[in-house]
């Protein structure tokens, strides 16, 4: 995330992550399944549409579509993040560890 660390907060239960980039604005990865709506989301997972997004600037883009679902795993609470995505097409994911300092709520 382009943010400082130690400013990010993970919603736990909608799967969110919030941040504030180096111009101090509020940035997202929202990997819920819902469209977000919010200005500056990094990554966005949409269930719907099997789609992941972005909305910065207020454009709404699709970085990649077939991803049938995306999985957050807490392996360390509050340090250690593993994203999983699973495409839609066959039977194949991809899994992304991210070392953080974050706030869970």
């Amino acid at each position: 995330m382009e943010c400082n660390q130690k400013s990010i907060i993970y919603y736990g239960e909608e799967k969110i992550f919030q941040g504030r980039d180096y111009n101090n604005k509020i940035a997202w990865i929202d990997l819920s399944g819902e469209i977000s709506r919010k200005q500056n989301t990094l990554i966005n997972f949409y269930k719907d549409k099997n789609e992941i997004r972005v909305n910065k600037n207020n454009e709404n883009n699709v970085l990649s579509n077939n991803i049938k679902n995306v999985i957050v795993n807490e392996l360390v609470e509050g340090k250690l993040v593993e994203i999983e995505v699973i495409t839609n097409k066959s039977r194949y994911s991809s899994k992304i560890k991210f070392k953080l300092e974050y706030t869970k709520i």
